[in-house]
């Protein structure tokens, strides 16, 4: 059975219409009602985070008291930045891009997922998969690929997506 962690990126750099984050809400929701030992004990566990410019924010589904409040809790994402500090935002997340956020996600994979051992671990990355500067993307997401132990999965939803 597989844990998983889906991550939606609002990054302003990459960030989909609302066409394509309902898209990528609707993905998340239909994976997530095919969890079929989701709330057993020792069973499936799903974690979301929401990378921003400034912050992430996390989505506890594992503290959900059944799959339909898992179902509600996805699709009540609302679609909008987050706020900082500035001065706390520079100092904490310099030079932001989807591939930091992901290296961040992944080091946060088995505190999100409260990991279960020999789970197979799996990274649903949501995004329009359109990026300013998509050569040095791809090919840092290639070296964060090939040193993590998280199986990842990228979906580009945009129709000139990059991923």
């Amino acid at each position: 059975m597989s844990d998983i962690v889906g991550v939606i990126d609002i990054l302003s750099e990459s960030a989909m219409n609302r066409e394509e984050f309902r898209a990528a809400l609707n993905g998340l929701t239909y994976k997530a009602q095919n969890l079929t030992a989701f709330g057993q004990p020792n069973g499936q566990k799903m974690e979301i985070v929401i990378v921003g410019d400034n912050a992430n924010k996390h989505l506890r589904l594992s503290h959900a008291k059944d799959l339909l409040d898992v179902l509600f809790k996805l699709q009540s994402i609302r679609q909008q930045p987050f706020a900082c500090e500035k001065e706390e935002c520079v100092n904490e997340y310099p030079m932001r891009n989807i591939t930091s956020a992901i290296k961040e996600s992944i080091t946060e994979f088995d505190q999100l997922i409260e990991g279960r051992v020999g789970a197979r671990k799996i990274m649903l990355v949501l995004s329009s998969g359109r990026f300013n500067k998509k050569t040095g993307i791809t090919s840092e997401m290639q070296l964060v690929y090939n040193e993590s132990i998280v199986d990842m999965f990228a979906i580009g939803s945009g129709y000139d997506a990059h991923i």
